[in-house]
């Protein structure tokens, strides 16, 4: 009975450490997002918050007594109502900052969304150039070893071939270095946005190709009308400062100060001349709030001057970026038709068949196949760092369901926000 029950121990922790952090759940993992956790409460503390706003300003109590006799006193009950149209006024403050809330909170997922969507494509285009690199440095080795060898046999050599050899094998250790110390940099972020610290198995093939970005860029041109998470919070904070000026105003109405309610005890036993009422009225030739509502006024204008801008920053953005975009993709042709068939591909498969041919030629033509591929990466990665950017910006990024657009089918990722 005990054996079994070993087998099944030791498959637990071989399933455990055998389990990789993919890309669908990274993504999915910004829905835990600190920021989102932090920021939680609030919202569910506006949430739970009533919106309602009173009617009467204040209640004040009061009591009198007129030469310390204890029948000579005074209570008076005071109502300090508020402007007329206050409250409904500051009940709609109340909603828009709740909606504000709101989408403050989708704003940090978004910001959450996007931060992922740059790591997982920096965690690939290292682990690719680091590659790359290490793949060159066995090159510069045997192009070292190689020059040694010819220093020995050759009675002419130039030593000055072999330094220089010898200093780009140090610079591209160096590089290495480098490399290997930005993607534990990587590796770390994303483990601790993640909060897990198993594997890491982002598969480059289930990456959009640049092909298919190229095919899908014309249908992201055609938004006239920009709808993002930045734009409609700004369109709220525009609605929310005209409902700030609305109520400033409603405060000016305040046309009945206070309503009273007094009961004298020295007429206790005529209580038709013990109790009396009386009233505050305000006299509206004097508005000493008047400073207050120019304010508010001055702040809904420029909160639509805000828009204005973003709207215009925005398109400009879009043209930016499908610009720029359209300028990488003529690098990528370029790149990619050279690596399929430029001479120095092609010269290399040619040479390999020859016999008696110069070392040193071979690895140099490897040496320009290496360094095409890795301008070739580059190139691809800042094209799905841009395509990125254009969709956060038209407002794709975490437009419901929730996609995963760096896939080729841009599948829906299973935990929704």
């Amino acid at each position: 009975m005990k054996t079994p029950l070993l087998i099944s121990f030791f498959l637990l922790a071989f399933s455990i450490n055998a389990q990789k952090l993919t890309i669908d759940e990274f993504l999915r993992s910004a829905d835990n997002d600190y920021k989102l956790k932090n920021h939680s409460e609030l919202v569910d503390y506006f949430d739970n918050s009533s919106t309602s706003t009173p009617f009467l300003d204040k209640i004040e109590f009061r009591a009198e007594l007129e030469d310390f006799e204890d029948f000579d006193q005074q209570y008076s009950l005071r109502f300090y109502p508020k402007g007329w149209g206050e409250t409904k006024s500051g009940n709609k403050v109340a909603q828009i900052k709740k909606k504000e809330n709101k989408i403050e909170h989708e704003e940090y997922f978004n910001s959450a969304l996007e931060e992922r969507y740059e790591l997982l494509l920096s965690y690939l285009e290292t682990t690719a150039l680091l590659q790359k690199h290490k793949d060159l440095l066995n090159v510069y080795k045997d192009r070292v070893t190689v020059l040694n060898n010819m220093a020995h046999t050759a009675e002419e050599f130039d030593v000055i071939t072999i330094i220089s050899a010898e200093d780009k094998l140090i610079d591209l250790q160096l590089d290495i270095v480098r490399l290997e110390d930005g993607l534990t940099n990587i590796t770390h972020k994303i483990r601790t946005v993640t909060g897990k610290k198993i594997e890491i198995g982002f598969d480059e093939k289930k990456i959009i190709s640049v092909t298919d970005i190229k095919k899908l860029l014309p249908d992201t041109e055609a938004h006239p009308n920009i709808d993002n998470i930045y734009i409609r919070n700004r369109k709220l904070k525009i609605e929310l400062a005209k409902s700030k000026y609305e109520l400033e105003v409603a405060k000016t109405r305040d046309y009945i100060s206070f309503f009273k309610l007094d009961y004298k005890t020295e007429d206790y036993k005529e209580p038709n001349k013990s109790f009396s009422i009386g009233m505050g009225f305000k006299l509206p030739f004097i508005n000493p709030d008047r400073d207050d509502i120019n304010q508010r006024k001055a702040d809904h204008i420029e909160e639509k001057l805000k828009l204005e801008y973003a709207l215009r920053a925005n398109s400009e953005k879009i043209t930016s970026i499908t610009r720029s975009m359209n300028r990488m993709f003529a690098q990528y042709d370029i790149l990619s038709e050279r690596t399929k068939s430029g001479n120095a591909a092609t010269s290399f498969k040619k040479y390999m068949e020859m016999e008696g041919i110069n070392p040193i030629t071979l690895l140099k033509l490897k040496e320009s196949m290496l360094k095409s591929d890795m301008r070739l990466i580059k190139n691809r990665t800042n094209i799905r760092l841009k395509y990125i950017q254009l969709l956060n910006v038209l407002g794709k990024l975490t437009e419901k369901p929730i996609k995963n657009y760096l896939s080729s089918k841009k599948e829906p990722l299973n935990a929704q926000k």
